[in-house]
């Protein structure tokens, strides 16, 4: 959307914001020690640590547990994630900011996000409201990371109103 712009029409964004990582004027990010703290345990023990992962997917949701279960089942189901995959997609976390990029999104935006969310705070979304004028800001209640999953029919609903209005 920033650097094909003819190519974008809308733009639909869950649980994310320009810049994962808490720095001098973004407090809407996990702190870094955090992050360092996750990727370390990812080189000791890269299973249980996509284990904890998958249980932030659905932190908050009424349907937790039952989700959780479901979530287990499917984790490893095709096979391993290489760990430098793994890794180099935490690098891209901690080294990635676009909030100055992102003011130059042209098209309508959909931003969102989760009320219970434990890595992207919905607090971000209300930032930026502020800071971009085509932006359709929705926060799920009772929802962790993954609204799509816990709360798939609203979800549905929401992204069919977006894509529906039109260009």
């Amino acid at each position: 959307a920033i650097t094909a712009p003819e190519r974008v029409s809308r733009l639909i964004l869950t649980n994310s914001s320009p810049c994962f990582v808490r720095r001098p004027g973004w407090p809407h990010a996990i702190a870094p020690p955090v992050l360092r703290q996750f990727a370390q345990q990812l080189r000791q023990d890269h299973r249980a640590v996509l284990k904890r992962f998958i249980a932030l997917e659905v932190y908050g949701s009424e349907q937790a547990t039952e989700q959780l279960r479901r979530l287990k089942a499917m984790l490893f189901q095709h096979g391993e994630p290489a760990l430098s995959a793994l890794e180099g997609g935490l690098a891209l976390l901690e080294n990635t900011d676009l909030r100055a990029a992102w003011p130059r999104i042209a098209c309508p935006i959909l931003l969102m996000l989760s009320q219970r969310d434990r890595l992207v705070p919905a607090s971000a979304g209300a930032a930026l409201v502020k800071r971009l004028p085509n932006i359709r800001l929705k926060v799920f209640e009772r929802a962790g990371h993954a609204p799509f999953f816990s709360h798939l029919d609203e979800f549905v609903a929401e992204l069919r109103a977006f894509l529906d209005a039109g260009p």
